[in-house]
């Protein structure tokens, strides 16, 4: 059966894993896939889940399908990870552009490794203007991401 991963950084109340969790619920009732989300770090869940909820270093386990980043940290983690399946990169909160302390050259090997999608049509501009790699746009749908694999 074909697993589609997302890793989030923690199950805690953001709108980045209400957004998450909520759309892998919908499809997990939905569709045949294996819907899992995948967490860095361990907190209460911010909304009840229909779809499994993993540690990170259960990603090994996805042999096909998709796995879905949504964090710089993620992203390199998939990219090093031995898994086959296929890998992207949703940018949520372009952290790396935020962050003061965030290395150019780090990041930069990260993008051009990873499949990018971006949240909106200015993200992606902000993304492209940062490392020159224009990411492909969704609409903050997974379902969107999922579809296109």
């Amino acid at each position: 059966m074909q697993t589609i991963g997302v890793i989030l950084k923690d199950t805690d109340v953001s709108q980045l894993n209400w957004r998450v969790i909520s759309e892998m619920n919908l499809l997990n009732q939905s569709d045949k896939k294996n819907y899992t989300v995948f967490y860095c770090n361990n907190s209460p869940i911010c909304v009840n889940s229909f779809a499994a909820i993993n540690k990170l270093h259960d990603i090994h386990k996805v042999s096909d399908g998709l796995l879905i980043a949504t964090t710089l940290d993620s992203a390199l983690f998939l990219i090093k990870s031995q898994s086959q399946a296929k890998k992207a990169y949703l940018v949520w909160d372009l952290e790396f552009i935020h962050n003061k302390n965030s290395n150019y050259l780090y990041t930069l090997s990260i993008l051009k490794n990873i499949d990018l999608w971006a949240r909106s049509e200015s993200n992606a501009d902000v993304i492209e203007n940062y490392c020159g790699i224009r990411p492909r746009i969704t609409n903050d749908s997974i379902e969107e991401i999922i579809n296109v694999y």
